[in-house]
Formats: structure tokens, sequence, C-alpha cells
């Protein structure tokens, strides 16, 4: 079956882009996508996962904490105009709306990437860049609000995009700009000297993203639910109508709801064989009392990435991507496929 680009590809392979100024920017950012761990979600993973987001923000800004990208390089890419409907956008049916989006976690830094429908070939970076865990600077918020002409309060409304009304009645609506922040990685010359000419389309189709950026991993981390699929080659294939070989790579799907299959890091019909070497996610880990009560757990931070609930005891801890298995039998590259 003929394979279509990701948007990863697409963005790999945009060597020209349309704006000078995007021209060495872009070029970092293709340097530093390189070896990232690449996350697609499919339709039904998509509706899942806007349903959840429209339905329960306040599990967002409670669950923040937990929101740690299980690769330090990870980018994750979804359609994005039935997301766009369920969390109340109006669509302009001029083609110029999203088709795809996706988001590069590099380490505690966030960049954006998006291609529309009449740019399908041609997908640009946001320059707007998210940050994971690092506030705002007085200076900052009152630059970006001031050329704005918006109170710094108005930044807490752009975070959380639809769901702001929802979340300011729970009275969580400062959640995010309380532990997280935005900045101009490349034209900021020209957002300060001619903010609303620039800012007026950028703005609006940005607005959630940062709600987007916390609630991506809290949606991957549930490594139970994996489901181990082939590996995939390298095909020929078609990007900007030139012929390139898309990722080699294996997939694996992540199902959501069906009982947890994981499959085993030793194989074999003769005694213990180790699997080839591969990456392993960055996941959560519980010890047996945790494990043993049922109840919600009252954690508290007693550690870097280290917790222990006030209830039972139980502890919880956050173990980071590494490498498993043997060299001599060959290495893995994986990319995910998300399904519902």
């Amino acid at each position: 079956m003929k394979r279509t680009p990701l948007l990863f590809d697409q963005f790999m392979a945009n060597t020209k882009p349309q704006l000078e100024m995007e021209r060495k920017p872009f070029e970092f950012l293709r340097n530093r996508m390189v070896g990232a761990h690449v996350f697609t979600l499919d339709h039904e993973a998509t509706r899942y996962m806007a349903n959840m987001i429209q339905a329960h923000p306040e599990a967002i800004a409670l669950d923040q904490e937990f929101a740690i990208p299980p690769f330090k390089k990870m980018f994750v890419e979804f359609p994005y105009p039935e997301f766009f409907t369920i969390m109340g956008g109006h669509h302009r049916g001029d083609g110029s709306e999203d088709e795809r989006i996706g988001y590069f976690y590099d380490g505690p830094r966030v960049y954006v990437l998006s291609a529309s429908t009449i740019q399908h070939d041609y997908p640009a970076a946001v320059p707007i860049r998210y940050r994971l865990n690092q506030q705002f600077e007085l200076k900052e918020e009152l630059m970006i609000s001031g050329a704005l002409e918006e109170s710094r309060m108005a930044l807490d409304a752009y975070f959380w995009g639809s769901c702001s009304p929802k979340i300011n009645e729970l009275g969580l609506l400062r959640s995010l700009r309380s532990h997280h922040s935005m900045e101009f990685w490349y034209g900021q010359e020209l957002f300060l000297q001619a903010s609303k000419e620039f800012v007026q389309p950028i703005m609006p189709s940005t607005a959630g993203d940062m709600r987007n950026v916390v609630a991506l991993p809290l949606f991957l981390n549930r490594v139970r639910d994996v489901i181990y699929e082939d590996k995939l080659p390298g095909v020929p294939g078609w990007v900007r109508a030139k012929p390139r070989t898309l990722v080699r790579h294996s997939v694996v799907k992540i199902k959501l709801d069906p009982a947890p299959l994981l499959k085993k890091i030793y194989s074999g019909s003769h005694g213990t064989i180790w699997r080839r070497e591969h990456d392993v996610r960055g996941h959560w880990c519980f010890n047996k009392v945790t494990r043993a009560h049922l109840h919600d757990h009252d954690w508290h931070e007693y550690d870097v990435h280290q917790w222990r609930c006030m209830l039972c005891g139980g502890l919880r801890w956050w173990r980071k991507e590494h490498r498993r298995g043997s060299k001599e039998m060959g290495k893995v590259k994986t990319t995910y496929e998300v399904h519902a």
C-alpha cells in the first residue's frame, strides 16, 4: 500500500520556505528534529483526545506535573479538522485552515508545525515556541500583552483556547500560566514593530496550543495499552513532487480502551533470547503498595520525578527513556501510530 508522507517528512523536505525570515529558523529546527521519536494519531484517537480535553480540561490543570514527554525528542502529529470541530472551532472553508498539526518536543521547548489544505506540501513552523515548566518573566508578559493591547490575564484565555470559559468556572484559568510560558523564537522584531498586523493571523489559530502541549504527554503516557506491530521498511515516495525515500521505521499502535497487551522483553523457543536493541519509552513506575490500593491517590512530590501517596504510602516515579536489548541482534528504530 502506498504510504502517505507524514507532516514530519514534509517539513524535513521543505528546504526552501516561502519567506526569507523562515530560512535559518527552519534549518535550525530540521537539525533539531533529526532522531526524534514520531507519534501519529489516527482519526479515532484524535476524536477521543479532543472529547477528553473538551469534557475534562480540569484533568490537564490538576495533572500537568505528570505531563512528562516519554522521549527527550518527540514529534506528535494528528489530523486537525476533526479536532478543531470538536473543540468548538468554526471552519472557514477557504482551504487556509490547518489540515495536519504537529508538536515537536525538544526537551522543555515545544515547537508547532502545521500544513493547510492549500499548502499541503509546504508545512511551516509557527513563530511561537512554548516553554514547559518555565514561567514568564514579568517583562515578557508586559511586552506581549502591551503589544497586543490586552491585559496579562488575556494570556490565560489564549493558553486554554476554547476551554477557557469552563476552566475559568472551575477557578483554574491561571494554572497553565503559573507553570509554563511562550516566546517568539523567530520574527520577534516584526512582532514588536507591527504587532497587530503580524499577530492577527497567528494568535487566533494558535489559541489552545499550550493546553494541547500539556495534554498530549498525559494522553500518551498510558503505557499499559501498547501493542507492538511490524517493522515498515523505507519506501520510495514523493514529497513536493520530488522522489524521496520515506523514513524506515517500526510502527507501534497504541490502543486506548481495549485490554492491555505488552510485547515480552524476551522471546525464543530455546530458553531466553534477547530481543534486538530497541527504544524503551519513558514511563511511570509504581511499587507494590500503590498497586495494592485502588483508591484515588493523594500524590505529593518528595524528590525529582518521585511521588508518595499520603494516604497509603505508595510510591510513583518516572523512569526516563533508555535503550534495551542486544546490539548483536540488531537495532530497531521506531515510529508510533496511535489508534483508538
